[in-house]
């Protein structure tokens, strides 16, 4: 399933792509695990039993090298983990940097969200959309602040309807 999420930050587009740089996969890797959680909470509210307990999954995760189109700069961006049964077994896309003034950049990730194949027997499509906007928004928001090293401010974050 294709999402899209956005937040604009406070900072320049060459500063956001430069902090970018500085995530580890490490530090990806548990940023997807922590955003996985939000995930999970959505289920857990709706009646249903947790499958699967994030903090037990082991989370790999990838950013590639800047490459830039114009003004966008785009990296590359995967997370897996390797629990069978885990509510967020993969993510393949990419972070884009969007200058919108000197000291305004849009930070947006798109990309395909891959649920096992069991959570479409257990809740409906439209449920999973919400739960893997849900683990995508977290995604976004976690890493653009650790990017920058920011306190997580939620009055900036926005998400962008795909």
């Amino acid at each position: 399933m294709l999402i899209e999420q956005a937040v604009d930050m406070a900072a320049s587009s060459q500063l956001m792509v430069q902090g970018l740089a500085e995530v580890s996969a490490k530090e990806l890797g548990a940023i997807a695990g922590a955003a996985t959680s939000s995930g999970e909470a959505l289920l857990e509210t709706s009646g249903l039993l947790r499958l699967d307990e994030a903090s037990h999954c082991h989370f790999g995760a990838q950013l590639g090298r800047p490459a830039s189109s114009g003004a966008i700069t785009a990296l590359a961006l995967r997370w897996w983990n390797d629990k069978a049964r885990s509510l967020t077994p993969g993510f393949i896309g990419e972070i884009r940097v969007r200058p919108l003034s000197d000291q305004l950049t849009e930070l947006m990730i798109v990309g395909q969200y891959y649920p096992r194949a069991h959570l479409y027997e257990l809740v409906d499509a439209p449920f999973l959309g919400r739960m893997a906007k849900t683990v995508v928004a977290s995604f976004l928001h976690r890493l653009s602040t650790r990017a920058l090293g920011l306190t997580s401010d939620p009055a900036t974050f926005h998400p962008v309807a795909s």
